[in-house]
């Protein structure tokens, strides 16, 4: 487990997640929530990933936060750089205060997948104009249509 998945340990591990293969789940009866924290290649910099996806059988599948159905950065959430930056270990942040961002990022991570997480509320999110949700999907289709994957 790295430094950033212990110090969200005791954050995520009360809201019900679990770590399994270098990522937090919480399992409800429809839904596999995630949230990854995804190392940069070119810094000691990470990403914050969220992710909700359908339970399919009894048997859980703790499948990488890239093959979730419905999946966003934690910047499509938070627009706060001050926050933003503990996700950057390579800022001036102190310890105390690095700890204190990551749990208002998992908090706010956790508050928007309770946001989505069952059909209703999925489906008013992607009806709405404002929830980040909705941002996604218009994102995906975006770039669908920027792959070819469009008639025209």
């Amino acid at each position: 487990m790295r430094d950033i998945d212990k110090t969200v340990k005791d954050i995520l591990t009360p809201c019900g997640f679990v770590f399994k293969k270098h990522s937090w789940y919480r399992v409800s009866d429809d839904f596999i929530n995630i949230i990854n924290f995804q190392k940069s290649q070119f810094s000691n910099k990470f990403y914050m990933n969220l992710g909700v996806d359908e339970r399919t059988g009894q048997k859980i599948k703790y499948k990488p936060e890239h093959l979730f159905s419905v999946r966003l950065r934690v910047d499509m959430i938070i627009l706060d750089k001050q926050l933003l930056d503990a996700l950057d270990f390579e800022s001036d942040c102190s310890e105390t205060s690095r700890k204190e961002k990551l749990e208002i990022l998992s908090l706010n991570g956790v508050t928007f997948l309770d946001s989505i997480n069952g059909w209703k509320k999925i489906k008013s999110a992607m009806n709405s104009k404002i929830h980040p949700v909705h941002r996604a999907f218009i994102t995906a289709s975006f770039i669908k249509k920027i792959n070819g994957d469009h008639n025209s």
